[in-house]
């Protein structure tokens, strides 16, 4: 994993449940963090239950979160197993 790839995890590691102060993000989902050579950043978020209704938050949460540590890069983020990924792919990425 790159320097870059490794920032944006730890940034992400911050958002926490208030209750057990666990990651949340990584409770609902496994995230894959790529810099592509051009210098993109590609994340795929795998969420782990197909109906959860925190997706959206949480998808709009990694692509702002990774947009700040990133700066100007591009950011890519792909969802699947999920029944609105086809949405949130086009929402979130156009």
């Amino acid at each position: 994993m790159t320097e870059l790839a490794e920032k944006i995890r730890q940034e992400l590691a911050k958002i926490k449940d208030p209750l057990t102060n666990v990651p949340v993000i990584f409770l609902d989902a496994d995230i894959d963090i790529k810099v592509q050579p051009g210098g993109n950043v590609y994340i795929v978020y795998f969420a782990k239950d197909p109906y959860s209704s925190n997706v959206i938050t949480y998808v709009e949460a990694v692509k702002k979160i990774a947009s700040k540590v990133a700066g100007d890069r591009k950011i890519l983020v792909e969802v699947r197993n999920h029944v609105l990924s086809d949405l949130l792919n086009i929402r979130f990425n156009e």
